[in-house]
């Protein structure tokens, strides 16, 4: 039954013990990076918002945190200004190398 969670590769190659394969690395990259204070879950349809809330806590609320900074604050992006004013409303005029 665990065959069924993953959707990529072949029941052989999910299968095999080997270090360097599909389902080897990809538990890998769960053990590493799965954080759960940082993932985020989008839900919707015709059941009630307590039904879905229940239903994610229930299927979500029981993965123990891990990860490699799990326990880190979560890096704010608030006060940065990607843009600044000095740079917007310019006209920039190109010419390519070639004809």
């Amino acid at each position: 039954k665990t065959m069924l969670r993953f959707h990529t590769g072949n029941v052989q190659t999910l299968r095999s013990t080997n270090e360097n394969t599909l389902a080897a690395k990809i538990k890998e990259f769960f053990a590493q990076h799965y954080c759960p204070p940082r993932m985020r879950l989008v839900t919707f349809g015709a059941p009630s918002l307590e039904w879905q809330l229940e239903q994610a806590q229930a299927t979500f609320g029981k993965i123990p945190r891990q990860g490699q900074g799990c326990g880190e604050a979560v890096p704010s992006f608030q006060g940065v200004v990607p843009y600044p004013s000095s740079s917007l409303q310019q006209l920039l005029r190109m010419q390519g190398l070639t004809p």
